[in-house]
């Protein structure tokens, strides 16, 4: 979901948390695995963009196999080799500034996304309220895997559903009402690859019919975690806002994403040109795009402008609904963040995945060929 995917692979778990902690202020997705071959069959479908090796995993560089891995049609995912214990690095005060500089010269990038915000450690006992954005985090309603334990041992399995979830907690069904306890271990997972183990705390529970509601907030979650979260959880959000995608339920839009990517857009820079092909939908994540179009003015060419997108709005939708034109341009009027969704992607997974409601499938094909007709 994030604008880079980079990959660890290795079982230096300590070493993964201080890379990670390292390029917190940085708007990247990490992934983690113990081998080449779980690391292989998520390459083979997913984009990464850079590769980390701890010291367990350093003989892998020397792999035929590692190696075809690497190349791409475009490029080739650079690697990083990191043969010292995790003690070494976060005694080096000057690590996560010469990282960062290492990983723009190998991105070939002159800045790094920022995060739009930064939430630290979030702490919470059981009676306390939670510590979140102006707003409240937008939550997800859908049908992720999701797994409730007693502890961290995993020794007591609970009978639950998952009701939602946002970044700062959950709310779940059982059977059975959840007794006060110091936490709660909640696993899930809502992107491909990523896995959650977290700590929640017990805030309310009451009864409904047969069985009983439960609210449960995260005890502790890192800001790369709860950003993560909330940034997936955002992108549905404002899908449900758009005409297009009005009738999709939760579940569906998690098929919307799969279409779409993260793109990282600087000030200046053009998202696309008056009188091309649409190709892409977009919605503003952070930052603002300007729009305009091309006007004529005694003899010269000059530009109208139409309107300002903010964060949390979207633009280019009509690239969805018909093979036209863009009858204006895009430009950064800052850094930006944006989440881009592709014509042909989306309905071909739509097309592939017979899950999706028939209603909302439906309503989306009916659109798109009343404006192609």
């Amino acid at each position: 979901m994030n604008v880079y995917s980079i990959v660890f692979i290795g079982k230096d778990k300590e070493l993964y948390d201080v890379l990670v902690q390292s390029l917190a202020a940085y708007e990247f997705s990490y992934f983690r695995f113990e081998n080449f071959v779980k690391f292989a069959e998520f390459a083979d479908k997913n984009i990464v963009n850079l590769i980390m090796l701890a010291g367990d995993s350093e003989d892998m560089a020397r792999d035929p196999a590692f190696k075809k891995l690497l190349v791409r049609k475009d490029r080739k995912i650079p690697v990083f080799i990191f043969s010292r214990p995790a003690l070494y690095y976060s005694h080096d005060k000057d690590f996560a500034d010469n990282l960062v500089e290492k990983i723009k010269h190998a991105l070939g990038q002159t800045m790094l996304p920022m995060k739009q915000a930064e939430f630290g450690v979030i702490k919470l006992g059981k009676s306390a309220g939670m510590r979140s954005e102006k707003r409240e985090a937008p939550r997800l309603r859908a049908s992720i895997p999701f797994e409730l334990y007693a502890d961290d041992s995993r020794a007591q399995k609970f009978e639950a559903r998952l009701r939602n979830i946002s970044a700062g907690g959950l709310s779940v069904n059982t059977k059975t009402e959840l007794l006060d306890r110091e936490s709660f271990l909640c696993c899930f997972s809502i992107e491909e690859g990523e896995k959650y183990s977290l700590k929640a705390v017990k805030l309310r529970s009451f009864a409904v019919g047969d069985h009983y509601h439960t609210a449960l907030r995260f005890a502790m979650i890192s800001s790369a975690d709860y950003n993560r979260i909330n940034s997936y959880a955002r992108v549905i959000d404002f899908l449900k806002k758009t005409r297009i995608f009005e009738e999709f339920s939760d579940d569906d839009l998690r098929l919307v994403v799969r279409a779409g990517k993260k793109i990282f857009v600087r000030e200046g820079q053009m998202v696309f040109s008056e009188n091309i092909e649409g190709r892409n939908f977009y919605i503003v994540l952070s930052g603002k795009i300007k729009i305009s179009r091309s006007s004529p003015h005694q003899g010269a060419v000059g530009e109208k402008y139409l309107a300002t997108i903010h964060s949390g709005e979207f633009f280019g939708e009509m690239a969805l609904l018909r093979k036209v034109k863009r009858s204006a341009a895009a430009q950064a009027l800052a850094d930006s963040v944006l989440f881009q969704i592709e014509r042909d992607q989306l309905e071909r997974i739509l097309l592939e995945h017979k899950g999706i409601s028939p209603e909302a499938l439906q309503d989306f094909y009916f659109g798109v060929h009343r404006a192609s007709g």
